[in-house]
C-alpha cells in the first residue's frame, strides 16, 4: 500500500487515542481479516506524489473526492476517546449554560462572565491578563471573589489573620485591596 503522505502512514497504524482513532482501528482491522484468510503480507510504503507509479494520480483524485464528499445522513461518529471527550465537553458546557441562565445574575461572577459560557475565556479577560497564566488566574479569582485574601481565606482557615497587612483594616476584601490598598 503506497501513500504520498508519510504522516498518514504513522497515524493510520496508531491505535492510541487521537482524533482519527476510528479510522486507524478500521484500517488495522480490515487488513487483519484479509491476512487471516489469504495468508499474505501487506507493506505500507511512502512514495513521492510526483512518482510515476501507476494509479497514484487516480488514488489521489479518489482520496480528494471522498474527503470533500458530505457524510451520509445515517453517519454516526464512532465511540472513540476523542469522540467521548468532545461529547462530554459539549454536555458540560450546556449544563454550565443552563446553570448560568438559572442563577442570580447579580453575583460577582457575572462581572467575569456577562454572557453564557462557551468553554473559552471572554476576550476582555484573556486580553487583560495577556499571556501570563498566573495573571489570568489571579484576575479570575479577583473577579469571582475567590482570591486568597482575608475574607476568602477565613472560610477555610478561621483562625488565620484576616486583616489587611498594609493598612490593618480587619477583614481584607477584594474591594478593599482594589479601592484602598
Amino acid at each position: 500500500i503506497y501513500s504520498t503522505n508519510p504522516a498518514a502512514i504513522q497515524a493510520i497504524t496508531n491505535l492510541r487515542p487521537h482524533p482519527g482513532q476510528s479510522f486507524s482501528r478500521d484500517f488495522c482491522n480490515t487488513p487483519t481479516q484479509i491476512l487471516f484468510v489469504c495468508r499474505s503480507q501487506i507493506t505500507l510504503e511512502w512514495c513521492p506524489s510526483e512518482s510515476s507509479i501507476t494509479g497514484i494520480k487516480r488514488c489521489t483524485d479518489l482520496a480528494r473526492s471522498h474527503a470533500t464528499a458530505p457524510w451520509p445522513p445515517n453517519h454516526r461518529e464512532p465511540n472513540t476517546i476523542a469522540t467521548q471527550k468532545q461529547e462530554s465537553k459539549e454536555l458540560a458546557i450546556s449544563a454550565w449554560q443552563a446553570r448560568w441562565h438559572n442563577a442570580d445574575q447579580r453575583s460577582q461572577a457575572y462581572l467575569a462572565l456577562p454572557s453564557p459560557p462557551t468553554g473559552k475565556l471572554p476576550p476582555v479577560i484573556s486580553s487583560a491578563a495577556g499571556s501570563s497564566r498566573t495573571a489570568l488566574v489571579t484576575l479570575i479569582r479577583l473577579i469571582t471573589g475567590h482570591a486568597f485574601v482575608g475574607s476568602y481565606t477565613a472560610r477555610f482557615h478561621p483562625r488565620k489573620a484576616t486583616h489587611c497587612p498594609d493598612c490593618g483594616v480587619n477583614l481584607q476584601t477584594v474591594a478593599h485591596i482594589i479601592q484602598h490598598c
